[in-house]
């Protein structure tokens, strides 16, 4: 038998292993083949605080670049979709300082409207955060290591980062019991 001849047998039989095996996954699945992704559920959420006063196209700009990075990793295994759209909602909200009030109940927070469990978002915010922390860390050593000054700036930034999130009013603790005193202030802030 020719090498050619071999090669075709061999890709005719991995054509055929490919297919078996693509069934075999479509049946797993039940064919659900459509995939609900964060990105729908983030710009429902910001339409239920959209007033026309409020331009939220930066705080959405914001949010979906946190929905892609959640995709570096395991969290669209570990939480739905409407979750992560919500951690990311609420980590740009975090980071600019600004606050959301849903303005069918203003007197509840804007994940309690949605469904959303306040543990399980603050659980999903923190990993996301996490990424960046590690992200921030790890270019300040390397450029330390190289004797960089971006090293030292990434440091300041890494501590103003911290500091900004400290500082900003904790909407998701088990020691802020008046959660409506967070939620009912003035729309957010224009980015």
């Amino acid at each position: 038998m020719s090498i050619g001849m071999t090669m075709k047998m061999n890709l005719k039989n991995g054509k055929k292993t490919i297919l078996y095996h693509e069934i075999e996954l479509l049946e797993t699945i039940c064919c659900d083949i459509v995939v609900d992704h964060p990105y729908t559920h983030l710009l429902k959420m910001v339409e239920r605080f959209n007033d026309s006063d409020t331009d939220y196209s930066n705080l959405v700009k914001l949010a979906w670049c946190f929905i892609n990075d959640s995709y570096k990793t395991t969290m669209c295994l570990e939480y739905s979709p409407q979750v992560i759209a919500a951690s990311s909602l609420y980590l740009t909200c975090k980071y600019n300082g600004t606050e959301l009030v849903d303005k069918e109940n203003p007197d509840e927070p804007w994940w309690k409207e949605l469904n959303i469990n306040e543990q399980e978002l603050l659980s999903a915010t923190s990993e996301l955060a996490d990424v960046y922390m590690r992200i921030i860390k790890r270019y300040s050593a390397s450029n330390s290591a190289n004797g960089n000054n971006v090293g030292h700036d990434l440091e300041n930034a890494d501590d103003a980062l911290k500091r900004r999130m400290q500082n900003t009013p904790p909407l998701l603790s088990p020691e802020n019991q008046n959660v409506s005193s967070v939620t009912s202030s003035s729309p957010p802030q224009n980015i």
